[in-house]
């Protein structure tokens, strides 16, 4: 059993790494990371765990305003702010549905910075 989770857990690390490396030579600074909590807090979202949603939509935004200090002037990461705080206000009243629409919307914009 201990095997199996160290082999899931090198599985998992080793994916992480390769995504992160992969979008280092493609993303600014610490969108991809906000991209990949606001997708996980889509997930949340989803499965009705408003509390996970806030968790991860939070971090979402605190890695978008890490990428704001180089991309001062991007609409695109402006508006996926907007919508993160949107997420985890919603989130932080127990409506996992529209935080979810609300993170949704952020990735959108996230992944459209160039």
């Amino acid at each position: 059993m201990r095997d199996v989770r160290l082999r899931a857990w090198v599985a998992m690390a080793s994916s992480v790494l390769v995504l992160a490396a992969a979008c280092a030579f493609h993303d600014p600074p610490y969108v991809a990371e906000a991209l990949q909590h606001a997708n996980q807090a889509i997930s949340r979202g989803l499965q009705a765990d408003a509390n996970g949603l806030a968790e991860q939509a939070t971090v979402a935004l605190r890695y978008a305003y890490l990428a704001e200090r180089d991309l001062k002037e991007d609409p695109h990461l402006a508006q996926a702010i907007q919508d993160l705080k949107q997420a985890v206000l919603h989130a932080r009243y127990g409506r996992s549905d529209e935080g979810a629409e609300a993170a949704e919307r952020a990735a959108m914009h996230l992944a459209e910075i160039h």
